[in-house]
């Protein structure tokens, strides 16, 4: 025989005898006595655990098949109910439970908002192991639940009326034999690594310019922003999926924001599995998968199976197949024939600019790749920055209404302070590290691969991150680490403001650019709409995503915000020249033909539909 003891309160009138053999119950303090008569004699199993004034139900069901012992039972103190075959399994096993044999959990409570139930398969008289067992075979069953007389496979979080036991199907632990299954929000915490493919058109939310399976692995990690719970996806590069304003998907972004975060709400099962559909927390749109295999963030209902998902938790990729490291060799550039010849023109070194100027100038000086210049004709500065060994100009084109140097003549004064085919302006608050190098050293491979830009004039741009640095800030031997450390913890600043700029020689005529004065706005967004528009074949490349530039925000900028200078006079003056000569549309980062990537390879240039997932 089996006994079933059920931790449900009892029904007024007492136990239903016409459920089985006539069964009295004793309660005490802290047991529960439960004397079982039949033909075979008298039983009394001691069940350890109950709390003291808490009724107990017991019934009698059909035992189980045969081969299978042991006590089958949900949480005592959550009314579930458990069986045995005996009164000694139930002595002995109380305390355990075989349903994490079949892969299952107790459930307190719906993990999910309840929908109106959906049984997969509704089996009579049937036992718990036997409930279980048939959940695990079948293809979409998530939950089984039972109850006095039959046992009911679900694939949603719905409780039907009367059961007594509710356990959710565990997602294991993946292996190497292949992917499992996820099918609801509380898998998915679980799942660590999945794979998340489009129903429609079979591509995947994953790495779109890595060819290997290893780049389809997706890590979830839970995100919130604003208060909104949801997700993040990271690839296995450590980067993350980011819904970019033009509305495709990229998988390159070193931070979670909320262009970052994701809802997954899983809708129902199909024979590809339970359908997820995600959307962009930010623009609400979802997430679309497109016959030419890349991703949309854009407007479309949940009706269309482009915008279905099935995610399934994969193994963690290997280490050795996913480690990229670094290239820190400070001789990285000592097979080309020419620096980057790199200049600023700073602000007088006075007070806080004083000790920024030392912290940036002793970065530049370290950065492989790279020969520092400093243009200017105030005494202080000029003698700082020989301090640090550093070569300077003080030839100036000054901008007499503003008293301040111009961008064209920066550039013209660079250009003749060497033969260099390359230099580099930076805004002299800004530090590298050696990806700056590795970056310029793939570009060059990339130039020299592709006929089509081999003797092409070259622009690099990208965008830089805000980060307040304190006085007391050392960058010590390990230099570069401890800058791309402040990359991390800074915030990524716009697209539409560029604060380097790597060019070629040839690339515009630096004397015919207007009069902008250094310091004010809408020369960055001019000059990069002026060589994106240009008829002559220029290869463009957003670095952002491959290149640290820390910005060291200062008092300034703290003071009034990073738009400070937009309300100088100057800014007014650069505007009215920028309008005026062909304007700044389509002068963002974003407008580059080509972006840099780290993939598998290392770093890659890329054109921009190839990036997107």
């Amino acid at each position: 025989m089996a006994v079933l003891v059920s931790y449900q309160p009892m029904p007024e009138g007492g136990i239903d005898e016409a459920a089985g053999p006539r069964c009295n119950m004793v309660r005490l303090e802290r047991l529960l006595m439960v004397i079982v008569v039949s033909s075979l004699g008298i039983t009394v199993m001691t069940v350890p655990g109950l709390r003291g004034g808490q009724r107990g139900g017991v019934g009698v069901r059909q035992p189980r098949p045969e081969g299978r012992t042991g006590a089958h039972e949900a949480d005592s103190d959550d009314g579930d109910a458990v069986y045995y075959n005996s009164a000694n399994d139930a002595e002995a096993h109380l305390q355990s439970t075989d349903a994490t044999r079949f892969g299952f959990e107790p459930l307190h409570s719906c993990p999910e908002t309840p929908r109106k139930p959906k049984p997969l398969q509704q089996l009579p008289n049937t036992d718990l192991a036997r409930c279980l067992q048939e959940c695990r075979n079948k293809k979409h069953c998530t939950y089984a639940a039972w109850g006095p007389s039959s046992c009911v496979l679900l694939h949603d979080c719905s409780l039907p009326e009367g059961a007594t036991g509710f356990k959710k199907l565990s997602t294991p632990a993946p292996t190497a034999e292949g992917p499992t299954a996820i099918g609801n929000i509380r898998e998915l915490s679980k799942a660590g690594w999945v794979t998340i493919q489009n129903v429609k058109y079979r591509n995947y939310i994953a790495l779109p310019y890595d060819s290997e399976p290893v780049g389809r692995a997706i890590r979830v990690v839970p995100h919130e922003i604003h208060g909104t719970k949801g997700w993040a996806f990271q690839t296995v590069l450590g980067t993350f999926v980011s819904a970019e304003t033009n509305g495709f998907l990229s998988g390159d972004r070193r931070q979670p924001r909320s262009m970052e975060h994701f809802t997954v709400e899983f809708i129902g099962a199909s024979e590809e599995g339970e359908r997820a559909i995600i959307r962009c927390t930010k623009s609400r749109k979802l997430v679309v998968g497109t016959k030419n295999k890349k991703m949309q963030s854009r407007v479309a209902t949940q009706d269309d199976a482009a915008t279905h998902f099935v995610i399934q938790a994969v193994p963690p990729p290997d280490p050795s197949e996913v480690t990229v490291t670094p290239n820190r060799d400070l001789g990285m550039c000592a097979h080309l024939a020419d620096p980057i010849l790199l200049f600023t023109s700073p602000k007088p070194v006075k007070g806080e600019y004083s000790k920024r100027h030392a912290t940036v100038l002793a970065n530049w000086k370290r950065l492989p790749c790279t020969e520092p210049l400093v243009i200017t004709d105030d005494e202080d500065t000029l003698a700082a920055t020989k301090q640090h060994h550093i070569a300077t100009d003080n030839s100036v084109e000054i901008q007499h209404t503003y008293a301040q140097p111009t961008y064209r003549g920066l550039f013209d004064t660079a250009f003749k302070h060497s033969a260099y085919k390359y230099a580099m302006y930076s805004n002299s608050d800004i530090m590298y590290s050696t990806n700056l190098a590795e970056t310029f050293l793939a570009v060059l491979k990339f130039k020299e691969a592709n006929d089509e830009y081999r003797d092409a004039p070259l622009l690099i741009i990208g965008q830089r991150t805000n980060i307040g640095v304190g006085d007391d800030w050392e960058a010590g031997d390990r230099w570069y680490e401890a800058v791309e450390a402040l990359e991390r913890e800074g915030k990524m600043f716009q697209p539409d403001a560029e604060d380097y700029f790597l060019v070629s020689r040839d690339l515009v005529k630096w004397r015919d650019m207007p009069d902008f004065v250094v310091g004010g706005a809408a020369f960055d967004n001019w000059f990069v709409a002026k060589v994106v528009k240009s008829a002559k074949r220029v290869l463009t490349v957003d670095a952002t995503r491959t290149i640290t530039a820390v910005h060291m925000d200062h008092e300034t900028h703290r003071a009034c915000g990073s738009k400070c200078s937009h309300n100088a006079p100057k800014s007014a003056y650069n505007t009215k020249l920028a309008t005026s000569n062909g304007g700044t549309a389509r002068g963002t980062t974003g407008d580059c033909e080509y972006a840099t990537v780290r993939t598998l390879r290392g770093i890659e240039v890329l054109k921009r539909n190839q990036f997107y997932l």
